[in-house]
């Protein structure tokens, strides 16, 4: 059974570990609803959850460990289960720190592009004011500059190269 982690796409058990698993629960006469619980909280990536039912399936199959490896089951299997799920909360963590990271950069940046917009809109009411009544006066109206700033990025590519 081998864990596959992807760090902010999903996350999964790879199906083998879990085929051999359920059939130990058949075979033993187990109920495979941990199992059904743990892949669908995978499935749909709700690591938290599959975190918690991990653990609970850990201690179950600790719990019916005899009668598992009487039906084949490996001994390691509960370490290895444990094994894969500190391996999952490592990079669960690893994600949620650049998460947070992220967070705090865009924080950041939304004060300074505040401050950024005031000091526009200053200056655009006081062009505004300068060249009340001239052709100029356009050019301080702030939803024409967006506009303006935005057609040249949509352009691709800038001014074109001299035909020689």
């Amino acid at each position: 059974m081998e864990v596959i982690c992807f760090v902010g796409t999903y996350c999964k058990f790879a199906p083998s570990g879990f085929i051999f698993l359920s059939m130990y629960f058949v075979d033993s006469g187990l109920p495979t609803t941990a199992i059904t619980q743990l892949k669908n909280s995978l499935t749909s990536s709700n690591i938290e959850g599959a975190l918690l039912q991990c653990k609970d399936l850990k201690d179950y199959v600790v719990a019916n460990q005899t009668v598992l490896e009487d039906n084949g089951m490996a001994t390691g299997f509960p370490a290895a289960i444990e094994a894969h799920r500190t391996s999952m909360t490592t990079q669960n963590e690893l994600q949620n720190s650049t998460l947070n990271a992220r967070k705090m950069l865009v924080d950041s940046n939304k004060t300074t592009y505040k401050e950024l917009y005031s000091y526009i809109s200053n200056v655009a009411k006081k062009g505004k004011l300068v060249f009340k009544g001239d052709v100029v006066e356009d050019e301080y109206n702030i939803t024409r500059l967006l506009g303006r700033m935005r057609s040249a990025n949509s352009g691709g590519g800038g001014e074109k190269p001299p035909v020689v």
